[in-house]
């Protein structure tokens, strides 16, 4: 991993960071911004960009489960926004609020993709999630 890639993975772990705030912000009511949190945003990015597509890639090349493999990929995902964000900044419903964060993170990325792409073709700036 050169220099210019290692670039890219902390660009993609600040742009995931950012929307895992607003999307926190919007179902939990989350304001209070402290070291803590910041952390387990990190963390939560960190294991979203890292953990989620490895996990996604080998249920697909090894047990060839295809669209199968992305769900659990995203009930991975779920369980890693509840149990790193969602446990200090819940209001109530935990797992609820954490399939919400998730479902906007994944629209989120989805959309930054799809605007990376439109503007330089071949190119996705969060490519290791989908």
């Amino acid at each position: 991993m050169d220099a210019i890639d290692l670039a890219f993975f902390f660009i993609e772990i600040l742009i995931v960071m950012i929307i895992l705030y607003v999307a926190t912000r919007l179902v939990c009511k989350e304001e209070v911004v402290s070291a803590i949190y910041l952390l387990r945003l990190f963390v939560t990015a960190f294991l979203a960009v890292v953990l989620v597509p490895l996990f996604q890639g080998m249920l697909e090349s090894q047990f060839h489960l295809g669209i199968v493999g992305v769900i659990i990929a995203f009930f991975l995902l779920v369980l890693i926004i509840r149990y790193v964000i969602v446990s200090e900044a819940s209001l109530g419903d935990e797992i609820v609020e954490s399939i919400l964060i998730a479902i906007i993170t994944v629209v989120a990325i989805f959309i930054i993709n799809f605007i990376m792409e439109s503007l330089f073709p071949g190119i996705g700036i969060i490519s290791g999630i989908f």
